[in-house]
Parts: C-alpha cells; sequence; structure tokens
C-alpha cells in the first residue's frame, strides 16, 4: 500500500513542481524554484547536485543534508537533531556548535537546532528567492505553481529579511508586518527560521499597522489607546513617562496616534520595559526591555555603545549579556539597534 501511495505522491510532485526524469533515471528539478517542505507526512527537497548543476528530487519519510536531519512534523518541516547545551548532536554522537544545513548555518537555540538561512554557509544551496517558487491563485499562496498546485496557506516568511508575503488576488506582496480581518500578522524569528505569528484583536482592540526607523509593524492595540489624529507626534515618538509611550504610525496622511503602555508590555513578556529614546538621529522613543549589569548601569535589548566601541545590551529575555568589544560600534540601520558595525 505505501510503494502505491508513494508513487502517486511521486507522480502528483512531478506535475506540480515541473520536475521530469533525467537521462540518469532521476527526476530532476529546479532548485531555485522549489522549497523543502511536507507532503503526506513525507520531506519533500530539491537538492543541487555540484557537478552536474541540476537538481535532484528527493521524497522521504526523513531527509539527511551532511549531518543535519529534517523530518515532518505537524506539516511543518523542522530539524530532527538534538541539542547537548548549546551544540548540536551530529549523526556520529559528536557535538559542534553548527553545522551546515542545506539552507544555511544549523545552531542550537534555547535546547532546539535552528537554521538560518540569512547566515552564510559554504556547503549550502542557500533559501531560493520566495518570488519564484510562489505564485498566488485566487488569492491564496500556492508553492512551485503550475498544474497539480500545493496550496500553501494564506502567509510565507521569507527566510533572508523575515518579511511577510501574501496574495492580494493573484498578486504576491511582501510586507513588513500587516494587519488582516483578524489581526496583526507578522513573521518572528525563533533564533533560527522565519515563523509566522499572528495576534489576534479582541472586540476592544483594533490592528494598526506602524513605522518605526527603518521598518514596519502591526499589533492589536485597545481601541482607547488609538487616536485619528497624530497632532505634531511624529513616527519618532515620545515618553509621556516612564511607562507610556506615544507615538504616530506614520509621518503622512491617515497617521494614527498611540498610546502604548510599555509596562503592560513588559509583563505579558516577564521583563522589565520601559518608555525611553533608542536613538538620535532618525529612530526615537520606544519601549525598551531594560537590565542592570553588577554596577546597577541600566542596558536595553538596542544596546549602547561606550566610548571604547564597546558594545553592551540585553537579551530578549532582559538578561545582561557579556559585553562585545568591537572594531567599530555604532547603529544599524537595517537592523535598528546598536552593533558591531
Amino acid at each position: 500500500m505505501k510503494k502505491w501511495a508513494m508513487f502517486g505522491l511521486m507522480m502528483a510532485l512531478t506535475a506540480m513542481t515541473g520536475c521530469h526524469k533525467d537521462d540518469e533515471g532521476y527526476i530532476a528539478c529546479d532548485a531555485d524554484s522549489v522549497v523543502m517542505h511536507c507532503e503526506e507526512g513525507n520531506v519533500v527537497s530539491c537538492v543541487m547536485d555540484v557537478d552536474s548543476r541540476r537538481g535532484h528530487l528527493h521524497v522521504e519519510s526523513s531527509f539527511v543534508y551532511g549531518d543535519v536531519v529534517y523530518v515532518c512534523k505537524d506539516g511543518e518541516v523542522v530539524i530532527d537533531n538534538a541539542c547537548d547545551g548549546d551544540k548540536v548532536v551530529l549523526q556520529n554522537d559528536d557535538k559542534a556548535e553548527a553545522v551546515c544545513g542545506l539552507y544555511g548555518t544549523v545552531f542550537c537555540s534555547n535546547g532546539v537546532a535552528v537554521e538560518s538561512a540569512s547566515d552564510a554557509c559554504e556547503d549550502s544551496q542557500g533559501y531560493p528567492d520566495v518570488s519564484k517558487f510562489v505564485s498566488c491563485k485566487e488569492g491564496n499562496l500556492i508553492l512551485n505553481g503550475g498544474e497539480g498546485d500545493y496550496s500553501y496557506g494564506p502567509y510565507m516568511c521569507d527566510q533572508i529579511s523575515g518579511s511577510v508575503y501574501h496574495c492580494d488576488a493573484d498578486r504576491l506582496v511582501k510586507h513588513d508586518a500587516l494587519c488582516d480581518a483578524q489581526g496583526a500578522v507578522m513573521c518572528v524569528s525563533d533564533g533560527g527560521a522565519w515563523r509566522i505569528d499572528k495576534t489576534v484583536c479582541s472586540n476592544d482592540e483594533a490592528c494598526v499597522e506602524y513605522q518605526k526607523g527603518s521598518a514596519k509593524y502591526a499589533a492589536c492595540f485597545n481601541k482607547s489607546n488609538v487616536g485619528d489624529s497624530c497632532g505634531n507626534v511624529k513616527v519618532y515618538g515620545e515618553c509621556e513617562n516612564e511607562t507610556t509611550l506615544v507615538v504616530c504610525s506614520s509621518d503622512g496622511q491617515g497617521g494614527k496616534l498611540l498610546h502604548i503602555d510599555c509596562a503592560a508590555q513588559g509583563e505579558s513578556m516577564g521583563v522589565t520595559r520601559k518608555c525611553g529614546k533608542i536613538e538620535d538621529s532618525n529612530y526615537g522613543y520606544d519601549c525598551r526591555t531594560v537590565c542592570e549589569d553588577n554596577e546597577g548601569n541600566e542596558y536595553d535589548e538596542f544596546g549602547t555603545c561606550t566610548d571604547e566601541n564597546v558594545l553592551h545590551y540585553c537579551n530578549q529575555q532582559g538578561q545582561y549579556e557579556k559585553p562585545l568589544a568591537c572594531t567599530t560600534c555604532g547603529w544599524n540601520d537595517q537592523y535598528n539597534d546598536f552593533d558591531c558595525i
């Protein structure tokens, strides 16, 4: 029975991906147009052969790439390697701080092996451009396109930028974050891969898209904290007091005035959050997770650069991290934080 099911699946995949058998009997595929995914509990991947520069389709209950094992769990591809502290356990039970996966660097984050496509890895073939392997049909994301389409879902994360892709009718659209009829949608990183995070707004809340620095966000706000006019307040923002941020969602027409309770944010996250100025020139004020060093000096997750080019910062759990000595420490517009640049 399994042989028949697998044969049917292979035929469907051949139609779906535009794949065909090559002269060597492999099912050929385009590695730039096929992303690893799950079909009927099997991991489907297209692996580039370095010598021939051709892709070979793999359909297996688990897929091994070098020292990394991929399996399907709840319809999603996950890495099956265990973690020993901050080290990845390999197939021969050796341990490594990081190894190469199909799409990027695999390492351990909070006890789970994850893959970061944004980290260069010499032996990885790289994550395909979303626009090359995803299309839209009647408002739905379609994986690989063509006949025998595989419906992916309403949203997909770009593994390089962390942006959200969705469909506006038959047009593929890319956002930093967005509001839909139910709430806020964005991509969050678990230390490696970007995954969809959706917050459903209650009846007392409204979803608002807003801009901060070089990024755009979306969140549910209590309707009493959303004003129709920003007045003199800009996206730069200001602190009403130590715990309340006041900011305009955009500097153009239609901007909404937002009152954000930083302390309440912190309570829900299990950390201490305050309102404060993050960066003088463009970013301005925001809620920030704070921590202290052994001498009682306060820092936050955005980081602080000293005159000696030393970076002090908190992690997302509100813990003070070991300072980093930088060649140059400064503001990073791409990530909206202070960093070694």
